[in-house]
């Protein structure tokens, strides 16, 4: 039977910064089904199959509440001119008209219009790629599960990492194997291989242990991703695999500072192309280890992220369709990629979320392609 645990929201936090708190603390907990934030009684409120501890929840909140506080969002550019999205429920629409499909765990087909507009929004962030001269990619799904450790990511965000195994032995025991996870058995298999959680995570690790000669080098690919979203899985805006595209740029450090203020600048266009109600604000990640804190004030304190937030209709929290992450020399170091001088290069990057930026549209313009923006308008 599962039990509802509420808590008070820390006092101060805004309405999108109480839903991330919530679903930080949802993955620090055990047996969490659901989780949320609600406005009325300014409550987080968390769905367990055991009762939580009040008092320690409590806690918690307040101690992740005060890291958010010190370093609270900055609004970097507004496009909050743009109307309201008008159209609710537009994923249910979809499910009606055969446009969206569950087909596994946090997972969804996309296709008639939904596949349409998916497909535009990729090809518009593609051409921008390529204007800013990047080298286009085609990258695999899996990588080595030491790659992801070296990127750091096994560290900061366990909690969403996705391994891949295989049937281990020769055909008689892959036979048994297969019987035994038929049965509901879990069987040992060796975790060499994970699934990428992000787009240039690939790219870097095609430039491990090598020199980068030129001041700046640009490359750009479209990939699926895959993080593990237990509670906070939804729909298209929280799935467990979807689309990416990334701009990606390695170099030296003033040419990918410069080139940052780029990508800010890009998605700023875009933003004000699709008329999207929206704003690009500083921001963080959700480390979710002991690490989070000093995580944050550190991406805050730099200013090294920044998000990319529209308006759905009918939801009180903002959406993040994209970021502009500046990563200093972190992936130089880890990958071991070094510049002419033998300095480790810095990087930064921007990702486009596909089916975010498509629910954002389809939450503003509704789901006929002919009053969709211009921008998305070609066949």
């Amino acid at each position: 039977m599962s039990v509802r645990t509420a808590v008070a929201a820390p006092a101060g936090l805004g309405e999108d910064a109480c839903h991330e708190l919530a679903r930080h603390l949802a993955w620090s907990l055990e047996g969490v089904t659901a989780c949320g934030f609600e406005s009325k009684t300014g409550s987080l409120w968390f769905v367990t199959e055991k009762p939580l501890d009040q008092a320690d929840l409590m806690q918690a909140a307040d101690d992740r509440g005060r890291a958010i506080q010190a370093f609270p969002s900055r609004r970097l550019a507004s496009f909050t001119k743009h109307p309201s999205p008008a159209y609710e429920n537009v994923e249910d629409l979809l499910r009606e008209r055969g446009d969206l499909k569950p087909v596994g765990p946090t997972t969804l087909a996309l296709g008639g219009t939904a596949a349409l507009l998916a497909t535009r929004l990729e090809r518009m962030m593609k051409t921008e790629a390529a204007k800013l001269g990047a080298d286009e990619w085609l990258l695999p799904s899996l990588m080595f599960t030491q790659d992801l450790a070296r990127s750091g990511y096994l560290r900061d965000f366990p909690h969403q990492a996705n391994l891949v195994c295989h049937l281990p032995g020769q055909p008689e025991d892959v036979k048994l194997a297969a019987s035994q996870i038929i049965s509901g058995s879990e069987i040992p298999s060796r975790l060499s291989s994970a699934l990428a959680p992000t787009v240039c995570y690939r790219l870097f690790t095609t430039l491990a242990d090598s020199v980068v000669e030129p001041e700046l080098m640009v490359q750009s690919a479209s990939a699926k991703c895959f993080r593990h979203e237990g509670a906070a899985g939804a729909g298209l805006d929280r799935l467990g695999e979807f689309s990416m595209r990334e701009i990606v740029a390695i170099g030296k450090p003033e040419a990918v500072s410069d080139f940052r203020d780029t990508l800010l600048a890009l998605s700023g266009r875009l933003l004000q192309a699709t008329r999207l109600h929206s704003w690009i604000e500083s921001a963080s990640d959700p480390f979710f280890t002991d690490v989070w804190e000093k995580g944050r004030l550190f991406q805050m304190g730099f200013d090294l992220k920044a998000e990319l937030r529209v308006r759905v209709a009918g939801r009180a929290e903002s959406l993040a369709v994209g970021s502009v992450n500046h990563h200093r020399d972190h992936f130089g170091l880890a990958f071991n990629i070094r510049d002419s001088t033998g300095d480790p290069v810095h990087s930064c990057c921007v990702g486009f979320g596909i089916e975010r930026w498509t629910l954002a549209v389809l939450s503003h313009f509704g789901p006929e392609p002919g009053d969709w923006p211009e921008i998305l308008q070609e066949a």
